[in-house]
């Protein structure tokens, strides 16, 4: 069951917050930051429901004391735990309302966390262009207060962001100077991490001779540091560049490994249990397991829904369309490929937006909808010219090409 969000507002914005910092009640603000405290051990113990009852409680009592920095502290505590309970809405509105405290207060750093968590609600949904405002705002923020260690963490999921966007280039970009900072601090998971995130962009863009050299390297550190779900990762990310490669040996042994890893233990949260079982299924569609695949994939989808992470969704409705075309299932194949077209339009993703209405396109053509396919082929290229997507558009016209040669001897006959 969520949380209420409403609620909170209401009661968040009925506090007796002076305009300036007044003397604090002692009893109030020690009893407040007592129950601050316990949310916090709940919370660490895994009771995230009964962190937020407190971390409401402590608000209430810290803003009967006038203690502003406590106040704003505690808006975003509850803003943490309504993500961790995917209380999404709940969340954004906590974030919020922290951000503006910090500003009124003049906290910097508050400002930048404020920024940051926003940032992650937002990748949360897939909603990347809001992301990507406020990541840069923090960012700003981080490189005027001289906290390296935030900037190389903030460049690191700017490219993220680029890259959810479609734009590789700028990705690696952001990249690249996080791991120059994260080499410099001697931060060795950040720079696994940043390593992992530049091998799957290379990946994407073909690059895979670059992408081999990150991936192993990120593998080495996750390895040596016992990160077992980092590892399992990278090692899914080796075996997608294996295959690309045509390497199935190698292939197989990547993603063997990842499987045992993956089974080894609880994952960190919805959203790694959702990326592992994707990449899983990723991972069985290139052996050719395509039901197995799907088991996978649906299993994703079911997570990411509960935890109202939308906007990942996509990616998983593609290779369920994938999975059912190997299976030979068309009407499947394609209600999959419209889900993820109906996420794509919303997000605004026009490169994943033309692949998949090229997908829809040829996979009607084959069916010989040929009046339908020619209109899905039509908007695919219409989106590539407007991208600029050279190489996409010739497979689009090789496509249209064919249909039309197809409309003529239908037509002859």
């Amino acid at each position: 069951m969520k949380i209420n969000s409403t609620t909170f507002v209401l009661n968040a914005a009925s506090l007796k917050i002076p305009g300036t910092v007044s003397a604090m009640s002692p009893p109030a603000a020690n009893q407040g930051l007592a129950i601050e405290a316990e949310a916090d051990r709940c919370y660490r113990s895994g009771d995230v429901r009964r962190a937020l009852v407190l971390a409401r409680e402590a608000l209430y009592h810290l803003g009967e004391a006038g203690d502003r920095a406590g106040v704003a502290r505690c808006v975003q505590t509850i803003g943490f735990l309504q993500f961790q309970l995917s209380d999404i809405p709940g969340a954004l509105v906590a974030y919020g309302q922290a951000l503006r405290l910090y500003q009124r207060d003049g906290d910097r750093k508050g400002e930048m966390v404020a920024h940051s968590r926003l940032a992650e609600a937002y990748q949360h949904t897939g909603d990347h262009a809001e992301a990507l405002a406020c990541l840069y705002k923090a960012l700003t923020i981080a490189k005027g207060e001289g906290h390296l260690a935030s900037v190389g963490v903030l460049l690191n999921n700017i490219g993220v962001s680029h890259g959810e966007r479609g734009d590789g280039s700028a990705a690696l970009t952001c990249y690249a100077r996080a791991l120059r900072i994260r080499r410099e601090l001697g931060d060795l998971d950040g720079e696994a991490a940043t390593l992992h995130n530049i091998g799957a962009a290379h990946v994407e863009l073909g690059r895979y001779h670059e992408a081999l050299a990150a991936l192993e390297r990120a593998r080495s550190l996750r390895r040596a540091a016992g990160d077992t779900l980092g590892l399992a990762r990278t090692l899914l990310w080796l075996g997608i560049l294996q295959t690309q490669l045509q390497q199935a040996e190698a292939a197989t042994a990547c993603y063997d490994e990842a499987w045992r890893l993956a089974a080894q233990g609880p994952l960190d949260s919805p959203g790694d249990e959702a990326a592992a079982l994707h990449n899983l299924g990723i991972a069985a569609l290139a052996r050719g397991q395509a039901a197995r695949a799907l088991r996978l994939l649906e299993q994703s989808a079911q997570i990411l829904i509960r935890a109202g992470m939308c906007g990942a969704l996509a990616k998983i409705f593609h290779q369920m369309a994938l999975a059912h075309q190997m299976l030979e299932q068309v009407p499947q194949a394609l209600y999959n490929w419209a889900r993820a077209k109906a996420i794509y339009e919303k997000l605004g993703d026009r490169a994943a937006l033309a692949a998949t209405l090229l997908s829809i396109g040829a996979t009607l053509s084959q069916q010989g909808q040929l009046a339908q396919a020619g209109q899905f082929l039509a908007k695919a290229l219409r989106h590539q010219e407007a991208l600029g997507d050279t190489l996409g558009q010739q497979q689009t016209r090789v496509l249209l090409l064919r249909l039309r040669e197809m409309q003529d001897q239908s037509a002859g006959t």
